[in-house]
């Protein structure tokens, strides 16, 4: 089975799902599971501010950093 990727233009999804079933083309929807909600977005950021107000960071020099990035 071919993948085919629409973007999320909820107007051209419906017009291309309409051709297909015209077409008695056979598809199917699946969500993109990689992408999260906006809730879930700024809960992930205020977890992340609330880290570091509790001192849950590490501080890296830049040699450190230049290090690291010459490895990969």
């Amino acid at each position: 089975m071919d993948n085919i990727i629409i973007p999320k233009n909820k107007n051209q999804s419906s017009i291309i799902q309409a051709f297909l079933k015209e077409m008695k083309i056979h598809f199917k929807i699946k969500d993109d599971e990689t992408k999260m909600s906006q809730e879930e977005f700024f809960t992930q950021i205020d977890e992340a501010k609330q880290e570091v107000k509790e001192g849950k960071t590490t501080k890296v020099t830049k040699e450190q950093l230049h290090s690291f990035l010459e490895s990969l």
